[in-house]
């Protein structure tokens, strides 16, 4: 089983950021879009439904594709990690413009130091990108 998550070559290390933040504007636009598109039920805020839609959409990407790199089945190490930088990014926005100051501090907190941890060993060594996948599937 490869734990060193090799993936792709040196100079493709770069494409993990941009395909972050890729993700993070893709799920952004489509936050947006739903909060102001559809239709929620009585009572219930059209963001909020928005952000559980995005929540589900990358639980259910991220999820499966991080079992298959923990599993040595798939190397979709890299990848699982961009989205997910992504999806922190987009969460992060999202938290501090709906002006949800209760819960804003714990979950800002752990968007940025994952994110960062999640860049940091993509840019750098990549060796423990089986190691973020396992805690990705964890947390799915």
């Amino acid at each position: 089983m490869n734990r060193g998550g090799a993936g792709p070559a040196r100079g493709s290390r770069w494409f993990g950021a941009l395909l972050a933040v890729a993700a993070g504007l893709g799920l952004q636009l489509a936050w947006r879009w739903m909060s102001r598109s559809c239709a929620a039920p009585d009572g219930v805020d059209p963001r909020e439904l928005a952000c559980r839609v995005c929540s589900a959409v990358h639980a259910t990407t991220v999820g499966p594709a991080s079992v298959l790199t923990v599993l040595g089945a798939a190397d979709l190490g890299s990848l699982c990690m961009s989205v997910s930088v992504g999806y922190f990014v987009h969460d992060a926005i999202v938290v501090v413009s709906m002006g949800s100051e209760q819960h804003a501090a714990p979950i800002l907190a752990h968007h940025a130091l994952s994110a960062a941890c999640m860049e940091a060993v993509m840019l750098g060594s990549r060796r423990f990108i089986w190691h973020g996948n396992l805690l990705q599937w964890m947390e799915c």
